[in-house]
């Protein structure tokens, strides 16, 4: 019996490591499992967050170089609250918008230009707008909805000092232009000059994605952005000869703009240097476009010399030139 119980003993002794090891392995187990359980738990919080802030929709435009998007203000309503004016990566300065408040920009169009039968001096525009850089039709191209400008058009440019760009060719009769305002004591402030097709799109596409989810349909959301921002392609702005002028103590885009002795300097000395008033006040119904006391384009100093003086828009110049 001796021998029975010490032989039992010895097995016990020898199996105590083996059931060490097991208890060690097991409570190991568990506790990658808790491990595993709290990070899945984790995920799925995350998750059911991201679908709530993705369900309620993101207010904020989108951004290019980190810099807000401005949008363009119906008649002068303007948020007491917003940031003060800043350059924007397109040119434009300022007026940021809270939910109303935008940069003004009304070169959209709540009507089709009412001018049958105006076509765009370049025949060739959808071609490429290929022509020689001594033929003046290049100062008269006509850009608005109409007449849009071919996707693979691209002006040369040069900068301005505040680093905007502006079509080579004219730079110069621009530059000579704000010099003489500067030289009799006025202020005058380009906030914008060229701005790109693409970036043009991104404010189009922004205005459309705030209306959709406002309620709109798509189409009805498209038809309602283009009373307020204008088409890709149809805008001045992408043509490179047109350029917004304000007063350094006055910068917001509305007619009070017109009141700025900087703005009654160049409604009056304009065409000397080969600019006007591209959407007159009175001209609404044949632009298409609401008045814009702040918006000039070159168009050399032979035409614009008689636009001013007869009181015409460009549509009603080339119109009757044909």
């Amino acid at each position: 019996m001796k021998r029975i119980v010490v032989h039992q003993k010895t097995v016990e002794a020898s199996l105590a490591p083996t059931h060490q090891f097991i208890r060690y392995f097991l409570n190991l187990l568990t506790l990658v499992f808790l491990l595993l359980a709290l990070v899945f738990i984790g995920a799925m919080l995350t998750s059911c967050k991201d679908k709530k802030e993705d369900k309620g929709g993101n207010s904020n435009p989108p951004t290019q170089n980190n810099a807000p998007i401005p949008r363009q203000p119906r008649d002068s309503l303007i948020d007491p609250n917003a940031p003060p004016p800043k350059r924007n990566p397109d040119g434009t300065i300022g007026l940021y918008e809270g939910n109303e408040q935008v940069e003004r920009k009304a070169e959209g169009y709540a009507h089709s230009a009412q001018s049958e039968g105006i076509t765009n001096v370049l025949s060739a525009q959808n071609e490429g707008m290929t022509r020689s850089q001594n033929n003046e039709d290049w100062m008269l191209v006509l850009v608005n909805a109409d007449n849009p400008l071919p996707d693979n058009y691209s002006p040369k440019l040069k900068s301005l000092s505040n680093g905007l760009k502006f079509d080579e060719r004219a730079i110069d009769h621009l530059n000579a232009m704000l010099s003489e305002m500067r030289s009799q004591g006025l202020s005058p402030v380009v906030c914008s000059a060229y701005r790109t097709v693409e970036y043009q799109r991104t404010l189009f596409n922004h205005k459309v994605s705030q209306l959709t989810a406002a309620g709109l349909t798509q189409t009805q959301a498209e038809n309602e952005a283009r009373r307020h921002i204008a088409y890709p392609g149809t805008s001045e702005h992408n043509l490179g000869l047109a350029v917004d002028i304000v007063s350094v103590e006055y910068q917001l885009l509305d007619d009070n703009q017109a009141n700025t002795a900087e703005a009654k300097w160049l409604l009056e000395n304009c065409a000397e240097y080969g600019f006007i008033l591209r959407y007159p006040k009175d001209k609404e119904s044949v632009t298409g476009v609401k008045y814009e006391p702040w918006h000039f384009r070159y168009i050399g100093v032979t035409a614009a010399r008689e636009i001013m003086d007869d009181g015409l828009c460009l549509e009603e110049y080339l119109n009757g030139q044909k």
